[in-house]
């Protein structure tokens, strides 16, 4: 079975059997796509495959409540309530 590439129109050979999450790589441009969809067969571009480019942890400040409560200057949930 063959898919055009998106980015560089190359011709994917995908060779049976193909399973939902396949990863298929193409050799023109390198890029990553799975299988998301077997018929028809539809592909998705892999976004990111670098575990070192994730944004981290989010900064404990921006807890709702916690923001909130530094606004009213308290950080008591009850304390907040009372003055709504």
């Amino acid at each position: 079975m063959t898919k055009k590439c998106p980015i560089c129109n190359s011709f994917l050979e995908i060779k049976k059997p193909i399973e939902i999450y396949q990863s298929i790589t193409c050799p023109k441009c390198g890029l990553e796509q799975v299988v998301i969809w077997l018929y028809p067969l539809e592909l998705a571009k892999v976004l990111n495959t670098n575990p070192d480019s994730s944004p981290g942890p989010m900064p404990k400040d921006t807890d709702d409540i916690t923001s909130f409560g530094r606004m009213m200057n308290t950080n008591q949930p009850s304390e907040i309530i009372g003055q709504l």
